[in-house]
């Protein structure tokens, strides 16, 4: 299973994130080191691109959800863009069925320019070239799981 993440800085406290394939137990891990060390670099409004997101189990809309409450939890927020049908109709089941749903819930956008215009009520305006750092897509095949001991640190099911 292959999981392709594309960074895009869009403010000093801001990007967002393109998800191009299969977020599984199998590629959390590669989302989650995208994600993570951005906290410490100062990004604290996260846009997720779910447009080319092909499939999402519960180990990656877990991983999702925590990306969420991490943000929450520093003064941040994460919003999901463009979210596929499958991805819709499985944040729909957990909040449903599951009582480990963020007591914030996420924002969801028909689109990533809506979600840029809107995500807390502020224009967001790309960076030109030179004022964003350098950030390369990352396209790896990652093998993780979800228990402990494991990046993200969830459970095996």
């Amino acid at each position: 299973m292959n999981l392709s993440v594309h960074l895009t800085i869009v403010h000093k406290d801001s990007a967002v994130i393109a998800v191009d394939g299969e977020l599984d137990i199998s590629t959390v891990a590669l989302l989650d080191t995208v994600v993570f060390p951005m906290l410490g670099r100062g990004i604290h409004h996260l846009i997720v691109d779910a447009s080319l997101l092909r499939f999402c189990d519960v180990c990656g809309f877990r991983a999702l959800t925590t990306m969420h409450t991490t943000m929450s939890a520093t003064g941040g927020d994460m919003a999901i863009a463009a979210p596929t049908p499958a991805l819709l109709r499985l944040m729909r089941l957990i909040s449903l069925t599951s009582s480990s749903v963020p007591s914030t819930p996420i924002k969801v956008y028909a689109t990533v320019s809506h979600a840029l215009r809107h995500e807390n009520d502020r224009s967001i305006s790309l960076l030109t070239r030179a004022e964003r750092p350098d950030v390369p897509p990352r396209r790896l095949p990652v093998k993780a799981g979800c228990g402990p001991g494991s990046p993200n640190g969830h459970r095996h099911h």
